[in-house]
Parts: structure tokens; sequence; C-alpha cells
């Protein structure tokens, strides 16, 4: 499954190669760009893909988090996926990066309960930072 999705994310034009800065500030010389993916099959796609994998784990957890911005999508269309191809109705979460003090508010859109086992679905890791800003975020509100 690991050279089929390689080949999905360089068949959609994810895959980007240069000079690129990351959040760390490290270089790399490849770039994942999940906002490349712009079809509502693409998206589909790419839902299967870590559904399939979250099977294949048996990874055990109550809600599927997407760190804003480009982990919302892969949240959503992998809680699709599951839904869809495994019959398995899991909540979604997922930040804003602005305070919204009207309608919902808050910074946290959906349901993240105390005891809730959360997966964490984002785009890229280098130092693991956004992550652990999620869970330190998740403990606050939660405490």
């Amino acid at each position: 499954m690991k050279n089929e999705f390689s080949k999905f994310l360089l068949d959609v034009g994810a895959v980007k190669f240069g000079n690129f800065k990351l959040k760390s500030g490290r270089i790399s010389p490849y770039f994942i760009d999940i906002g490349a993916i712009k079809e509502g099959k693409d998206l589909a796609k790419l839902g299967e893909f870590y559904a399939k994998s979250i099977m294949e784990l048996k990874i055990d957890f109550d809600v599927i988090f997407g760190p804003s911005y480009k982990g919302i999508p892969i949240a959503i269309s992998t809680a699709i996926a599951l839904s869809n191809i495994f019959g398995i109705s899991k909540r979604i979460a997922f930040n804003r990066k602005e305070i919204k003090n009207y309608g919902e508010g808050g910074v946290i859109i959906g349901e993240v309960k105390s005891g809730d086992r959360v997966i964490i679905l984002d785009d890229v890791i280098t130092t693991g930072k956004t992550k652990e800003d999620i869970i330190q975020l998740l403990h606050s509100i939660n405490n």
C-alpha cells in the first residue's frame, strides 16, 4: 500500500521537489502539499489510504482530529472512508488557528471529551511540535 500511496501523491501533484523551508526551519528537498489535492475523487482516495492504514494497524480511537488547516480535509475524508468502506462511524474535530467569539465560538470545532482516545491526522511531521501543541490544547480544554 505504501507504493500505491506514493504513486497517488505523485499522480495528483502533491509531491513537490525543490528547496522548501519547513515550519521547523529545516530545509527539505521535497514537500508533500495536501492542498494540491483539489478534486473530490482524489480527496476520497486520500481518505481511503488513511482509513485502510488505520484498520491495518488496528488503531483504537474515539475521535479523528485534523490540525488546522491541512489536517482538516485529511480527518474528514478519513472519517467518511471509515464509514463508507468499513461501516465505522467516528467523531471528527479540528482546531481554528484563531479563537472565535461568536457562533459556535472557541478554538475547537467538534467534540473531544475527557477520556477520549484521539488520533491526530496531519499532512507532515518534522519535529512533532504541532502535534505536541494539539495534545496540550486537547488536555487544556478537558481539565
